[in-house]
C-alpha cells in the first residue's frame, strides 16, 4: 500500500502556496505524518527535499 501524491491534501502541494508559512507547513506535516504512519524517508521524497531538511522542519515545528 504505497502512499502517493493524491494522498496528500492538495493545498499542501499546489506550487502557489507558500510553504513558509509556519501553521501550514505544521499542519501539512502533521497530515504527512499520519498518512505515512511517521515514515519520514517517505514524507522527504513526496516533497522532494533532503531527509535532513524535512528533520530540521520536524524540530521546528516539535513534530519529532
Amino acid at each position: 500500500n504505497t502512499l502517493g501524491l493524491s494522498d496528500i491534501d492538495a493545498k499542501f502541494l499546489a506550487p502557489e502556496v507558500s510553504i513558509g508559512c509556519s501553521q501550514d507547513e505544521a499542519s501539512m506535516l502533521r497530515q504527512m505524518l499520519q498518512k505515512t504512519n511517521g515514515n519520514k524517508s517517505e514524507i522527504a521524497r513526496l516533497l522532494n527535499i533532503p531527509r535532513r531538511t524535512l528533520y530540521r522542519k520536524l524540530q521546528k515545528y516539535k513534530l519529532l
